[in-house]
């Protein structure tokens, strides 16, 4: 296609750092192709797709059968503390250690929510979540502020230098992995019908 509109429906978390370079080189080769975003929770993400509001989707885990997937990045789920916490400096933390501590999640639109939820769930118990919101931004700031702690991919917090959050690049965090069960996978969606996908 040399002339035209690409749809591309992306997660509210995440996806600048992997699309945005990845929008230039596309744009380079393809400069007669607009391409329109549009950022929707993951749950939501997949109804557009299948409604064919949109081409294509990039959320943080595979949507269901119905769509071809392609992984573009592996990453991990990290465990944001606020200073002082009694946990900050642990090297290793199980979601069960976390169960006193206040938590804010995302939306519950996000599949970060669903999945932190369903972590808390096999372990145990219910948290305490104290704010809930859509913006990364103000999440790391709730937890300097120290209402609580949160649940983000690694990638977004080693973009934030706001002072005072304990995160160690170099460790993985043990209720992150519980969080997420395993490393998550971004991933491009698009349906299985598209014309000479096999």
């Amino acid at each position: 296609m040399r002339r035209g509109a690409l749809r591309l429906g992306l997660p509210l978390v995440g996806s600048s750092p992997i699309f945005a370079p990845l929008f230039a080189i596309y744009r380079q080769r393809s400069p007669g192709i607009e391409v329109h975003l549009t950022e929707y929770g993951s749950d939501q993400l997949g109804k557009v797709l299948g409604a064919g509001e949109i081409d294509f989707a990039g959320p943080l885990l595979p949507l269901s059968d119905e769509f071809a997937f392609q992984p573009v990045r592996r990453g991990s789920i990290v465990a944001l503390l606020p200073r002082g916490h009694p946990l900050a400096a642990a090297a290793l933390v199980s979601m069960l250690d976390l169960k006193d501590t206040p938590f804010i999640l995302f939306d519950s639109g996000v599949a970060l929510h669903r999945m932190v939820l369903d972590a808390c769930k096999r372990s145990g118990f219910g948290p305490d979540v104290v704010a809930r919101s859509s913006q990364t931004n103000f999440m790391v700031e709730l937890v300097d502020a120290g209402l609580g702690m949160t649940f983000l991919p690694r990638m977004i917090v080693a973009q934030h230098k706001a002072k005072g959050l304990r995160y160690d690049a170099r460790r993985r965090c043990g209720a992150a992995k519980v969080a997420y069960g395993i490393d998550r996978s971004q991933s491009i969606h698009f349906p299985t019908s598209l014309p000479g996908l096999k």
